[in-house]
């Protein structure tokens, strides 16, 4: 996803829009997410974050959904920065057929690799969230689903595979297919429903993140909070925040973000300890929540962010391989990983 470039003209016609056309408008920075291109913005009223929704994310239900719940977190004492309300209204503004949204520049650092007090913030921040979140719902709609359902990743998956040319290729891709069905037997849809629930901010990873010192001061991108099991987020954080992984990373380029991880102990118990109890249901689905988003991860992105000529070289990279690391980590720490119900 490229960065957000604005001719200095729109740039302050969108932010008239919310009322922050009373001086120079100054970018000092990209912000670009791998589906949501972003800068960063010093006005005469303080430095905003201003982003252009991605056209998968604009129903207006969904926008009024998420802007709802960063504004329940933020009256819950939960480190976020919710959209800015425009002068019509509404938590966006259209401008030429594009929808942006606005919000409060939180001061902070993002970290590609967190250090152990730094990951054990963000599981307090995430039990924070998940308690204010854990019966209260917006009054609007927003039919996600499962997320990372492995289903959906098995069917791609086949598709890939009988695109394959290569033998190599083919024969790993039948094998993760094989594992996402696995996945879907091991923790069926009843078994994801009947798990605790809350709405999970959807996206957990280093760019969505600020530090101050050790601690998180806010957790950004409200793109995917929906109703889902409350470890989801967790899953995410062990994978994206837990993980190492080779080079740095680069910002808004899935490819970078996905890459092959190994995943220390210390950093995924840091992360463990800090999250509080979790349930026996829950201990016995992680493993297959993390394994879940780790197959749907690489076949989402090749289906939607990688050139086609790439795609089957960066699904099959190291795929296989992070499964067994995640298995081999989660045994070390008494989990069941990957095995039958």
């Amino acid at each position: 996803m490229q960065a957000l470039n604005l001719s200095a003209d729109d740039l302050l016609r969108i932010l008239a829009c919310f009322g922050l056309d009373d001086g120079p408008a100054t970018v000092v920075s990209t912000g670009a997410g791998t589906a949501s291109p972003a800068i960063v913005v010093d006005t005469a009223s303080g430095r905003v974050y201003l982003k252009r929704r991605n056209p998968r994310y604009c129903d207006e239900q969904w926008i009024l959904y998420d802007a709802a719940v960063a504004d329940h977190l933020l009256a819950a004492a939960v480190p976020v920065a919710p959209p800015m309300t425009a002068l019509d209204g509404r938590p966006w503004a259209e401008v030429d057929g594009h929808v942006y949204q606005v919000s409060a520049w939180i001061p902070g650092e993002r970290v590609a690799v967190p250090t152990l007090a730094q990951l054990a913030s963000v599981s307090r921040v995430l039990t924070r969230w998940h308690a204010a979140t854990s019966t209260w719902r917006p009054p609007f709609t927003k039919p996600v689903g499962r997320l990372h359902d492995p289903l959906l990743s098995a069917d791609g998956l086949a598709v890939f595979a009988e695109e394959a040319t290569s033998a190599v290729h083919r024969r790993i891709l039948i094998e993760a297919r094989s594992w996402a069905l696995r996945c879907a037997e091991a923790l069926p849809d009843d078994a994801y429903w009947s798990l605790p629930q809350a709405i999970v901010q959807g996206d957990v990873h280093s760019q969505n993140l600020h530090f101050v010192g050790d601690e998180v001061v806010c957790l950004l991108d409200y793109d995917w909070v929906c109703p889902a099991p409350r470890i989801v987020d967790l899953a995410d954080a062990i994978l994206y925040l837990g993980g190492l992984r080779p080079g740095p990373l680069v910002e808004a380029d899935i490819r970078s973000l996905t890459r092959v991880f190994t995943l220390p102990v210390e950093r995924v118990a840091a992360l463990l300890d800090a999250y509080g109890e979790l349930s026996c249901d829950e201990r016995a689905a992680l493993p297959w929540l993390m394994l879940a988003r780790w197959l749907y991860s690489r076949v989402d992105a090749a289906q939607r962010k990688v050139a086609p000529a790439e795609r089957l070289s960066y699904l099959t990279t190291g795929y296989l391989e992070s499964i067994g690391e995640m298995s081999s980590t989660l045994t070390a720490l008494g989990f069941e990983a990957f095995t039958s119900r």
